[in-house]
């Protein structure tokens, strides 16, 4: 039986001096596209340092969605043999424009259809600035769910990981991955 509870919004800590990279030539005019396996790179592409200096597992890029995943992370999930994934070669460059190595573009084939708003909670969510009115949760019909281990809501860069996923990635102390479960996903406008 489907559960929700069994599902994590996946994303990056956004660690203090963490390295963050943005392509060096725009390759993602529409990064759900990409990100979802639907348009296939042209070329390899080239990441160069945007902000921060700290290399961890999960190197988040200036585009929503789009993360570059160390060697040890993509070895979880083959281990695993965890579905609804796939990589693309890219290369890394960091703060001193050195090659970093053995980091690939993480992209997310597994589907479901898309946010169904209506089933959120109404909230406040806490901001720096303040309390915002906003939504608790990230709902969709389980009918449209693939049944893939991680997967996308459709026409939106929420990478969504089940429960084993998750374990098995914290097992391994992957870093600089966050999970949030997608009953507690808080959000505002």
């Amino acid at each position: 039986m489907f559960d929700f509870k069994d599902y994590f919004e996946f994303s990056e800590k956004m660690i203090k001096g963490e390295l963050r990279v943005t392509p060096l030539d725009d390759y993602f005019i529409n990064e759900y596209d990409f990100l979802a396996c639907k348009e296939d790179p042209f070329e390899e592409p080239v990441f160069v340092r945007h902000m921060g200096a700290r290399v961890y597992d999960v190197i988040p890029s200036s585009y929503p969605g789009i993360y570059l995943i160390s060697r040890k992370f993509v070895n979880v999930l083959e281990t695993n043999n965890f579905t609804g994934w796939k990589t693309y070669s890219a290369r890394v460059y960091d703060k001193e424009n050195k090659r970093v190595k053995d980091y690939y573009g993480f992209r997310i084939c597994g589907k479901c259809g898309p946010h169904i708003e209506s089933m959120s909670k109404d909230v406040m969510v806490e901001f720096p600035a303040g309390e915002f009115p906003g939504k608790k949760g990230l709902f969709f019909d389980p009918k449209t769910y693939d049944g893939s281990d991680i997967f996308l809501l459709k026409k939106s860069t929420h990478i969504i990981m089940h429960y084993k996923v998750k374990n098995a990635l914290e097992k391994a102390n992957i870093t600089n991955a966050e999970f949030v479960n997608i009953t507690e996903y808080t959000y505002s406008w």
